[in-house]
């Protein structure tokens, strides 16, 4: 019924060595995140387990992993602060994902919200079976967690080469950055390494999900087969946000606005879809990986897209090798 701070500092002292939860990549950057710790919270060879919130309590500073698990119901649950500014832009060092799904039979993911994290919301390593809906995933710009991550910023920008660029250079306030930046960078990636036989087995259907200002990686998937329906996708207002970044200051966000990506002969059927302000909603490839043996499948029906305020309905598109093309819909 209350919030559950599990931050591997605020807990250490009630765990013992051998316990499953351990402390998870040291933040470098967050105020808050420096006190807390981040701990990484293993769920092992469980069945039939439901995690919920009667009134959508958050779990704060944690990565929940699924580790040889059966049957598990993740269920009206709010997941929130894993985030820190990263000055590289690339968000690859802290590899923090809300909840980290390997080797797991039956997920069910339904009624949670997402804030912002720094690497992704959902992460499947090995996995079928999975479904995720009903879900926001919607970063807050007005919490006093991000707010603490730009004081501190401000306190000493001359260490953070793009914080202090778009401060001087670009003339940016403090609060203009932080609006520009509150959004999800990627949030979902499903697969291993692309030579991994383990990521054909991963099925997944999302159904009725909300991603808002999320850039890519809705999902990402390497193999595999989805089902991606009945979601929506708006990226407006980060998309408004780098635009005004880019006129004042000719500086870019590295960044790039991608929807779903299948990539390594992954399969997805995508239907009644909205894709708002996404420059890249579907893609079957990624540029490292052009080759056709890298490439996805998808197939497109009954999606709105909507691009520089442009609406256009897709009846029905196919993207990549459709004479491999073999999801069923049960």
């Amino acid at each position: 019924m209350n919030d559950l701070d599990l931050g591997y500092y605020k807990i250490k002292n009630e765990i013992d060595a051998e316990s499953d939860i351990k402390e998870y990549r040291i933040p470098r950057t967050h105020p808050i995140l420096k006190e807390t710790g981040v701990s990484k919270v293993y769920l092992k060879d469980m069945s039939n387990v439901t995690l919920f919130s009667k009134n959508k309590s958050k779990i704060l500073h944690a990565d929940i992993e699924l580790q040889n698990t059966y049957n598990i119901n993740i269920y009206n649950l709010s997941f929130d602060e894993l985030w820190e500014w990263d000055d590289t832009g690339n968000y690859d060092d802290n590899d923090w994902d809300y909840i980290t799904i390997n080797q797991a039979d039956k997920v069910w993911i339904h009624s949670c919200n997402f804030g912002q994290s720094y690497d992704g919301t959902i992460d499947i390593k090995k996995g079928k079976n999975i479904t995720i809906s009903y879900c926001n995933i919607e970063p807050n710009a007005d919490t006093k967690f991000l707010k603490a991550q730009f004081d501190y910023l401000e306190e000493n920008m001359k260490l953070y080469d793009i914080y202090y660029k778009l401060r001087t250079e670009g003339n940016f306030t403090k609060e203009q950055i932080q609006q520009a930046f509150y959004y999800q960078y990627k949030s979902c990636n499903f697969g291993t390494q692309s030579d991994d036989e383990k990521n054909k087995e991963i099925r997944v259907t999302m159904h009725h999900n909300y991603f808002k200002n999320v850039k890519s990686r809705m999902p990402r998937f390497r193999s595999g087969k989805l089902h991606f329906y009945n979601n929506i996708i708006n990226n407006t207002d980060v998309r408004n946000a780098e635009k005004e970044i880019l006129k004042k200051s000719g500086y870019t966000m590295p960044r790039d606005s991608k929807g779903i990506v299948m990539t390594d002969k992954g399969q997805a059927l995508v239907e009644n879809c909205l894709f708002i302000e996404i420059e890249d909603f579907a893609k079957n490839y990624i540029s490292e990986y052009e080759n056709d043996d890298k490439k996805g499948i998808i197939k497109i029906k009954n999606c709105v897209k909507i691009l520089d305020g442009k609406k256009e309905k897709i009846e029905q598109e196919e993207i990549g090798q459709m004479q491999d093309f073999d999801i069923e819909i049960k």
